[in-house]
């Protein structure tokens, strides 16, 4: 089958174009300089075998710098697996926890390769470590530990001898995630290079062979065999060192070695990612030993030759078709399959010796090399294009090369794509020196890596992670330009928001008139202004501060139970309180609440506190009045008791003034002298601090005169605590005589309810009063139910009985806190005039009358309330009481939406 291209010329057949043929002729004319081609073929033999032992040996070392490489990568494997352990904290300088342990038996013990490793945190303190040595950490593992955690990639020390043992090591560091509250750490792990050593015994060079590695200062790091002798030694002056010092790529040389010996050296640079630090390895075997095959197959050539020609007119028709026209077929034949496409083709004459042999081999080492290497890229290729948006440009940036993800996330068909500038997918969102900087990058050889926002065909901006890599030719001139990319504008979008988020949380937080704090459990993360004035510190001095810090230290482990159960979702209050402290010492109650958030990508406490000290102060007053006012009421609640059934029976409305008015005066008799003797106790301790200033101005000359009274009279004081006294006894003054006040108020509002200091007679009234003092009255059977609404018009003053009406008042008012007997709800108070009367609206948010009951409330003795809870008199007295003034009382309900009572009045009545 002929494998010739379409349209290929064929060549005319000539008489003598025949391969055996021309051998033969070559034959007879080759048999006079049969000697000068004899040794001509030596030579280039010679030359073509030393060449091959060149390659032979810069493929060794080339394996050696691959596996050099791959043990790097492993390492790095290895640190990113234990950096992901979450048993590896450990304290300091102890062991290994057993979990891993077991992980780095199997990994570091099995590996020779690998001496130790350890966990050492930013300030250099080693946290755990494998074997545990109990060593120093060495300046440089802390310095390697710094960069990984700044970096949060895989940092490499490069190489270096170890001071302790004298042997040659390569340090690597990777970060491992902390828990909160813990400082950061990184891994370190060494990689020891004896193992090369040993490469060199199992790869069956000759013993006289050794191993070399140096730094670009031309100091051995180390060398098989001898290590100990030679290790350390600065070699720069050495013809090896003088020849490979400042070369950029591997290659082949021939000098004399360290010991003397000559040899042929292969070399080649070892290049690490994140380090810019130049290491060289080769490989020295001695010459003699190096070529003992080339002078023995050069022998045998050289008779071969002769041998050759001595038979060669014998055989030049049955040796130029067996041993050279067949062969060269199979091998043409096999060419042309492998350039076809068919990287499977193989000759067949691989077995054959000679030329066409080594030539038949050769082609079958490329073409299994080419196509592992084929197989290879097709992988890496399918691997790059399922994940990343791949692109190749010539050096002027055209595209020549795009990938069906490049096409998708552009919008652009490849047909679109292909001879195009970059520029097609500019979004104009990045500045022109941006661009420059990108282009002097790669355009020095280097490697550009950053994040470029594009403008897809549909006109939407996306964000592309990118890494483009120049690619040289030998000589290093510029290629073409690789750019992998992927697509990270998800991310760009949740960082976007995040930042708004958070700015629109601080300008917020600013404003509100409550402490904003945010936390983790240790250090605030943020405080707002209003916390800045409520604890008195600065925002620096209150983000260097424990969140529990401002707390009373009675206080401290409730605030860290409730985080922690925060933490863990557990239920905690929705509200507290708790005792504080300011910068001055000053004593705050606030009132806080709490929520998990995300702050800085990380989950949060946000804590708002409200400043309560003015209420807690005054709640503790009002308790203290309560409990004097309950203890002279329940005095009188005796009585009250007592006269129900004869209340019940006679003049209600009477009876209950007569009893308001009998408590009032009872209460109004103490609260007279309590509060003369408190305006006495004032005058009192007022003359008192007179003299104790009087005294502790004389207390200077007294501990001149007499020490030892004046030190006793000093602790006596201390031990009195005589400045918190002072302090304080006007404090304790003010708030009794306010609660004195409070007290006096409401005995005002039950003589006003009852109007017992005058006489039951008609007279014009302000309703709104009458409406207050009932509402004081009232507010302890309101105040736990519902709110109270008002909502008052213009209202003339109105002729009346108006203690009655406050009874009125009164029984509408309890029974609208009664109805509410669900959530808390509301009691709204109307009122409004008309042309001749006024009215007044008492409506509520309770449960509402059923209508077969509303027409019957008015009723004498009708309830709908439990046996013992009502007499069913209230309602009907009011009905009384209004047409008494000749108005009107009407309700209106609705279950479940509340009931309404309307009073209508006259301003004046015609015939009392």
């Amino acid at each position: 089958m002929s494998h010739d291209k379409p349209g290929a010329r064929r060549a005319t057949p000539h008489r003598f174009s025949g391969l055996r043929t021309q051998l033969f002729a070559i034959a007879v004319v080759a048999l006079a300089p049969a000697a000068l081609l004899t040794v001509y073929m030596a030579v280039q033999e010679y030359r073509d075998m030393r060449a091959d032992v060149q390659a032979d040996a810069l493929r060794l070392v080339r394996m050696v710098a691959t596996d050099h490489e791959k043990r790097v990568a492993v390492a790095h494997r290895l640190l990113l697996a234990t950096a992901l352990a979450a048993e590896f904290r450990a304290a300091q300088g102890a062991r290994c926890p057993p979990a891993l342990g077991q992980v780095l038996g199997q990994s570091l013990a099995a590996a020779t390769t690998f001496n130790n490793l350890a966990l050492i945190d930013h300030r250099g303190v080693r946290l755990c470590a494998w074997p545990d040595d109990h060593q120093p950490v060495p300046p440089s593992d802390v310095v390697l530990a710094r960069q990984a955690i700044e970096t949060r990639q895989l940092a490499v020390g490069g190489y270096r001898l170890e001071a302790n043992n004298g042997k040659a090591e390569m340090h690597l560091a990777y970060p491992v995630a902390t828990p909160p509250g813990r400082p950061p750490a990184a891994l370190v792990l060494s990689l020891d290079l004896a193992y090369l050593g040993e490469m060199l015994r199992h790869s069956g060079l000759p013993d006289a062979a050794v191993i070399a590695v140096w730094s670009e200062s031309g100091k051995l790091l180390y060398r098989y065999p001898e290590p100990e002798k030679w290790v350390g030694k600065d070699i720069a002056h050495t013809p090896p060192a003088q020849r490979i010092l400042g070369q950029t790529s591997e290659g082949v040389t021939e000098a004399v070695g360290l010991d003397g010996v000559p040899r042929l050296i292969a070399y080649t640079p070892l290049r690490l990612i994140n380090t810019n630090e130049k290491v060289y390895v080769h490989i020295g075997i001695p010459t003699e030993v190096a070529y003992a095959g080339v002078v023995r197959k050069l022998a045998l050539a050289l008779a071969g030759l002769i041998l050759a020609i001595i038979v060669m007119l014998a055989l030049a028709a049955w040796g130029a078709n067996t041993l050279i026209v067949r062969p060269v077929a199979a091998l043409v034949a096999a060419a042309r399959r492998f350039g076809a496409g068919n990287f499977r083709a193989r000759c067949a004459v691989a077995h054959s010796t000679g030329e066409i042999g080594a030539l038949a081999t050769a082609f079958n080492d490329m073409a299994q090399k080419i196509e592992e290497r084929h197989f290879e890229l097709e992988n890496l290729k399918f691997a790059l294009d399922e994940h990343a948006i791949v692109s190749v440009t010539d050096p002027a940036g055209n595209i020549i090369y795009v990938n069906d993800k490049f096409c998708e996330t552009s919008g652009y068909a490849r047909e679109d794509l292909i001879g195009q500038n970059h520029r097609v997918i500019k979004s104009d969102h990045h500045p022109k020196s941006f661009f420059t900087e990108l282009w002097r990058t790669i355009g020095g050889g280097f490697v550009w890596r950053g994040d470029i926002c594009i403008r897809r065909k549909d006109g939407a901006l996306h964000w592309l992670a990118s890494t483009i890599v120049p690619i040289t030719g030998p000589g290093g001139e510029l290629l073409r330009y690789i750019a992998i990319r992927t697509d990270i504008t998800p991310l760009k979008e949740v960082e976007e928001t995040l930042h708004r988020s958070e700015a629109k949380f601080r300008s917020l937080a600013d404003t509100v008139s409550a402490a904003t704090i945010v936390h983790r459990g240790g250090k605030l993360l943020y405080a707002n202004r209003y916390a800045e004035r409520l604890t008195g510190y600065s925002g620096e001095e209150l983000r260097n501060m424990d969140f529990d810090e401002f707390a009373h230290p009675d206080w401290r482990p409730a605030l860290r139970e409730i985080w922690a159960a925060r933490q863990h979702g557990e239920a905690v209050p929705a509200r507290y309180e708790y005792r504080g402290n300011t910068k001055n010492g000053e004593v705050r109650w606030v009132e806080v609440s709490g929520c998990l958030m995300e702050y800085e990508g990380l989950p949060s406490a946000l804590i708002t506190a409200i400043d309560v000290t003015e209420r807690k102060n005054a709640e503790d007053a009002l308790r203290q009045a309560h409990h004097e006012l309950e203890a002279l009421v329940a005095r009188r609640t005796e009585q009250l008791g007592q006269a129900q059934e004869q209340l019940v029976q006679s003049d209600k409305l009477a009876s209950i003034g007569q009893l308001a008015a009998g408590v009032a005066h009872e209460i109004n008799n103490p609260i007279g002298f309590v509060q003369s003797n408190l305006g006495s106790l004032e005058r009192y301790l007022h003359d008192l601090f007179d003299m104790v200033g009087a005294y502790e101005s004389v207390e200077a000359a007294l501990a001149t005169a007499a020490p030892q009274t004046a030190d006793a009279l000093r602790q006596r004081r201390e031990a009195l605590d005589i400045d918190f006294i002072k302090e304080d006894i006007p404090k304790l003054l003010h708030e009794s005589k306010e609660g004195i006040t409070r007290v006096r108020k409401i005995v005002q509002d039950l003589k006003d309810f009852s109007r017992v200091d005058k006489i039951l007679e008609w007279e014009f009234a302000d309703l709104h009063k009458c409406l207050d003092s009932t509402l004081n009255i009232a507010a302890n059977e309101i105040k736990y139910k519902a709110d109270v609404v008002k909502a008052y018009g213009e209202l003339p003053e109105v002729e009346c009985l108006p203690s009655q009406l406050n009874q009125v008042f009164m029984n509408l008012l309890v029974n609208a806190a009664q109805a509410m007997d669900g959530p808390r709800g509301s009691i709204t108070v109307r009122t409004g005039a008309t042309d001749d009367g006024v009215w007044i609206e008492i409506a509520d948010t309770g449960k509402g009358i059923p209508a077969e009951n509303l027409k019957r409330i008015f009723d004498p003795f009708f309830t709908t309330k439990p046996v013992g809870q009502g007499t069913g008199l209230g309602l009907s007295l009011s009905y009384g009481i209004v047409r008494k003034h000749y108005g009107d009382i009407a309700a209106h309900s609705e279950i479940g939406q509340g009931t309404t009572f309307r009073i209508t009045l006259p301003l004046r009545q015609a015939d009392k």
